[in-house]
């Protein structure tokens, strides 16, 4: 038996490896099994998991960045409603100057799209450019008051980008009025009245299509006012968002500021995400070479990629997808225990059949690369029918969705984005093929050390059986 080859002593293991799985059937089965259920758990998970990263990052893309944003730098302490509530107390000592530049932080910005677009033209990246501003005040009805902020957006080009055209309702007549709902209406490009209220914002102020409303804001250290018309209203993912969120036009941004063409920020949406690192290039340079135009700037623009522009976003996956690996490490070394622990008990058993098979001429290493090769082929087979089982149970989800409202209820804010309550998973072939791997190579981790004890077996020993040790 010594006598045999490289190729004909792994031929040989592996024809004993499949004869012994075959002849042990029920240890065979339960280890399989948990190999092959972990697998399709793990695949199922990792499926679930980059649908909500996708889902998240596209409504946060869409309603509050882009894959590229341009602001002024001014602009990262403004992200929530409150910050700029501080910001506006900690500016109210010195007003004039200050608020009048925060409000025009962007000044002439919108002239950097064409250039810019020309440019991510000719480097052949498909994307658009849109602007949008924002403006927080207070929201008047017969009723009562609210503190809202109010997003301008391009009523022609944001329903290319963003959902917000998609949620429209209708709208509930005033309390004590009877009659069916009326129905909402998008806004027009030069509407410089209309608005679109949060639903629970309509109901809190009692308002309904048609109705006026009064916006009373600060600018210019003045306190002023403005007054819109109720075009629709709009059922968002969650009732925070909805009690806080209004639209206007952007001419009625810049009305309600008595200026033209400006906006807080200009953002970039690319048909092609991978092309984010050369489009975001292309956006630094062409941001240096106006900056320096505008020698008398007070306010610096940057550049910054949706990372950037949402910090508590990105973060939020990155620590989340950290603690997912850290759970799915903890179950695989369970699961490898278990491996381990009926490699162990196989090796145990089958002693006295060593000390046969060393007596006929095996080696002892010959005899402990036996175990190896039966957790390696037991691996395999298990692995291969766990990445089928996780891609059948990953199918449904990816084609109708994962329905979570029970869980979050109407929705859950994640990193300042309100998460869908329906997750639709999403094929990602790196997962399958990582943890497809993982398990193999577990499982054969798993079988080094009763492989290692084997190897250290006397054909005498092993023949006395495991009692006389």
């Amino acid at each position: 038996m010594d006598s045999l080859d490289l190729k004909q002593s792994i031929k040989l293991l592996f024809k004993l490896a499949i004869r012994q799985l075959k002849r042990d059937k029920r240890r065979t089965l339960i280890t399989g099994s948990a190999i092959s259920l972990g697998l399709a758990l793990f695949i199922f998970s990792d499926h679930i998991q980059q649908g909500s990263y996708q889902s998240l990052i596209k409504v946060g893309i869409s309603t509050q960045a882009g894959h590229i944003v341009i602001q002024a730098q001014e602009h990262k302490d403004e992200q929530k409603i409150h910050d700029r509530q501080k910001l506006s107390k900690k500016l109210s000592k010195k007003p004039s100057r200050k608020l009048n530049q925060l409000d025009q932080r962007i000044e002439k910005v919108t002239e950097l799209q064409m250039s810019l677009e020309q440019a991510l033209s000719h480097a052949k990246i498909s994307g658009l450019s849109l602007a949008r501003a924002e403006i927080g005040g207070l929201l008047h009805s017969p009723v009562g008051g609210a503190r809202t902020r109010l997003l301008a957006i391009d009523p022609q080009l944001e329903p290319k980008v963003s959902d917000w055209h998609k949620r429209l309702v209708p709208a509930k007549l005033p309390q004590g009025e009877k009659g069916e709902p009326i129905k909402s209406h998008w806004l027009k490009q030069d509407d410089d009245r209309g608005i679109l209220l949060g639903q629970k914002l309509a109901e809190r102020l009692d308002l309904t299509v048609g109705d006026k409303v009064v916006f009373s804001y600060s600018y210019q250290q003045e306190n002023q006012s403005r007054l819109f018309r109720v075009r629709g209203v709009l059922k968002l993912s969650s009732e925070d968002q909805e009690a806080s969120t209004a639209l206007i036009t952007l001419n009625a941004y810049n009305s309600s500021l008595n200026t033209q063409d400006q906006a807080q920020k200009v953002s970039i949406h690319l048909e092609q995400i991978d092309l984010l690192p050369q489009a975001l290039a292309i956006s630094h340079k062409l941001v240096k070479a106006h900056q320096a135009k505008q020698t008398n700037a007070r306010l610096k623009l940057e550049s910054l990629s949706w990372q950037e522009a949402l910090p508590a976003l990105y973060q939020f996956t990155l620590k989340d997808r950290q603690t997912s690996l850290a759970i799915f490490l903890i179950m695989g070394i369970m699961i490898a225990i278990g491996v381990l622990n009926t490699v162990a008990m196989s090796a145990l058993e089958r002693q006295r059949y060593f000390g046969v098979m060393m007596a006929l001429g095996l080696s002892p290493k010959l005899m402990g690369a036996l175990l190896v090769v039966e957790a390696f082929v037991l691996g395999i087979f298990a692995s291969m029918i766990g990445l089928v089982l996780g891609i059948l149970v990953s199918w449904p989800a990816v084609e109708y969705g994962l329905d979570l409202s029970e869980m979050v209820g109407e929705g859950m804010e994640v990193g300042g984005v309100v998460m869908e309550t329906t997750i639709h998973a999403v094929w990602h072939p790196e997962g399958l093929l990582l943890f497809t791997s993982a398990s193999i190579i577990l499982s054969l981790l798993a079988s080094l050390w009763p492989a290692w004890r084997t190897t250290h077996l006397s054909a005498l020993d092993a023949m006395r059986g495991p009692d006389t040790q």
